[in-house]
C-alpha cells in the first residue's frame, strides 16, 4: 500500500500544470471597515434595493449594492487559491527534469518495493527532498502569531452553540416579535363585523376594517424592524473591534515577512498562505450580517407596498 501511495502522489505531482509562486501582499483587516454597514432603518434599506415588477408582485434584490464589496472578497480569495496551489507544485525547472509519461512506464514495470525506491530518488532529483532551511526571525514570529489564531478559532469551535445563539439573539427577538404580530392580527381579524355582498357573494369582513387593520398590522411590523436596525450598530461595532482585535497581530507579523516572501521553505509560506485565508472571514461575516439585516428590512417595505397597492376603492 506504501508503494502505490507514492506512485500515486507522484503522478498526480506530475499531471498538475505549475503557477507562479506570487504571495498575496493585501491588508484584508483594512477590508472589515469597507463592508456597508447594515442600514439605518427599514426605508432606507429599500434605497438598497433594485426591484423589477413581475406580475403584480415586486421582487426585490440587494445583490448590485453588495457587489463592489463582494467582489474584493472573492477576488483575494482566488489570489490565496492560486498562491496556495502554486505552493503545492514543484517548481517549473524541477518539472523539466522529468518525463511524466517515462516515469508511468518505469512505475508500470516495477515492484513494489522498486517504486519505491524510483519515486524517493525521483523527489531528490526534483529537489523536493531538500532540508529544511531555518528560517528567520520575523517569518518565525508570523508563524507563531499564525498558531495562536489558530488556537483561538479551535477554541471558539468547542463553544460554536452559544457563539451562534449570543450573536443571533437579536435577531431571534424580532423575529418573535413578529410572531406576536401575526398572532395579533389574527385575533383582531376575528372581531371584524361581516358584511353582506348580496346575490352569490354571501357575507364576507367588512374590507374597509380588514384593510385598515392590514395597514396597522405592517406598520408594527416596520416598527419592530426599525427596533432590530436601532439597536444592530452596537453588534456591528463589537462585531468589528473583536475581529481586529483577533487578527492584527498576525496580519502585523505577515506583513513584516512581506506577505510570506522572506520565508526560506515552501512549507513554510503554504503555512503563512492559510493563516491569511483565515483573516478573510471576518470581513465574509460582516457581509452576512449587514446583507442579511438589509434583505429582512427590504422584505417588510415590500409587504408595505403590497398592502397599500391592495387599498379597497
Amino acid at each position: 500500500p506504501m508503494a502505490r501511495i507514492v506512485s500515486c502522489l507522484l503522478l498526480l505531482l506530475l499531471s498538475v500544470p505549475s503557477y507562479s509562486q506570487e504571495m498575496v501582499k493585501v491588508n484584508i483587516i483594512e477590508l472589515y471597515d469597507k463592508v456597508p454597514a447594515p442600514p439605518a432603518d427599514v426605508k432606507s434599506a429599500f434605497a438598497r434595493a433594485e426591484c423589477k415588477d413581475e406580475n403584480t408582485t415586486l421582487n426585490c434584490t440587494t445583490e448590485k449594492f453588495y457587489q463592489p464589496t463582494q467582489m474584493k472578497i472573492d477576488g483575494i480569495t482566488e489570489q490565496l487559491s492560486n498562491a496556495a496551489k502554486a505552493l503545492q507544485q514543484p517548481t517549473a525547472d524541477a518539472m523539466k527534469k522529468v518525463d511524466s509519461e517515462e516515469v508511468k512506464r518505469k512505475l508500470a514495470s516495477m515492484s513494489k518495493t522498486e517504486q519505491v525506491k524510483y519515486a524517493m530518488e525521483l523527489n531528490k532529483q526534483m529537489g523536493l527532498t531538500k532540508a529544511l532551511i531555518p528560517e528567520p526571525a520575523g517569518v518565525r514570529d508570523a508563524i507563531e502569531e499564525f498558531s495562536k489564531l489558530n488556537e483561538e478559532l479551535a477554541s471558539d469551535m468547542q463553544n460554536i452553540g452559544e457563539i451562534i445563539k449570543k450573536k443571533g439573539a437579536l435577531r431571534e427577538q424580532c423575529e418573535q416579535r413578529h410572531t406576536e404580530i401575526n398572532e395579533w392580527h389574527e385575533a383582531e381579524a376575528k372581531k371584524i363585523p361581516f358584511v353582506d355582498g348580496g346575490g352569490e357573494t354571501g357575507s364576507f369582513p367588512d374590507p374597509k376594517l380588514s384593510y385598515a387593520l392590514r395597514v396597522k398590522a405592517i406598520d408594527k411590523h416596520i416598527a419592530a424592524e426599525n427596533e432590530y436596525l436601532k439597536a444592530l450598530p452596537v453588534q456591528w461595532s463589537e462585531l468589528i473591534k473583536s475581529a481586529k482585535a483577533r487578527h492584527t497581530p498576525f496580519q502585523q507579523k505577515l506583513a513584516a515577512t512581506h506577505y510570506g516572501e522572506d520565508a526560506k521553505n515552501v512549507e513554510t509560506k503554504r503555512t503563512l498562505v492559510t493563516g491569511q485565508g483565515l483573516l478573510l472571514n471576518p470581513a465574509t461575516e460582516l457581509m452576512t450580517v449587514s446583507k442579511h439585516a438589509t434583505d429582512h428590512a427590504v422584505h417588510w417595505w415590500v409587504e408595505k407596498l403590497a398592502v397599500e397597492a391592495q387599498k379597497p376603492k
